[in-house]
């Protein structure tokens, strides 16, 4: 993972450095060679790894989500997302936070505030 991390890290500063030369207009898009590799595929690639050993919420279970292992959330590979926002009401250390909600999670909320039966869940 810190191979992936350093050059997910390489390709963040390359990416900043063409996009600044676009708006300089130092160079236009017909000047970019097309990459061999995008930003998106390694970040898609890191996310599978991350899944493999969980650890994206603050649980770090470090469930094997890509085959069938759930975690505390009842997550498993595929999540069905719910919400997403900027989350402003954390430490400052760590504002804005990106918090997202799946079904599973906002149905474990609910019945953990309203006292109904987690049946559905499965929890």
């Amino acid at each position: 993972m810190d191979e992936l991390w350093r050059l997910h890290g390489e390709a963040l500063e390359k990416e900043s450095e063409v996009e600044r030369s676009l708006d300089e207009g130092k160079v236009c898009y017909s000047d970019l060679e097309v990459p061999k590799s995008s930003l998106l595929h390694l970040k898609s690639t890191i996310a599978h790894k991350l899944m493999e050993s969980c650890v994206l919420c603050e649980r770090r279970c470090m469930k094997d989500r890509l085959h069938g292992e759930l975690g505390y959330c009842r997550v498993g590979k595929e999540m069905y997302v719910s919400s997403y926002f900027d989350h402003m009401g954390e430490e400052p250390e760590i504002v804005p936070s990106f918090t997202v909600y799946d079904q599973k999670s906002a149905e474990l909320a609910w019945d953990a505030i309203s006292g109904a039966s987690t049946a559905r869940t499965g929890a």
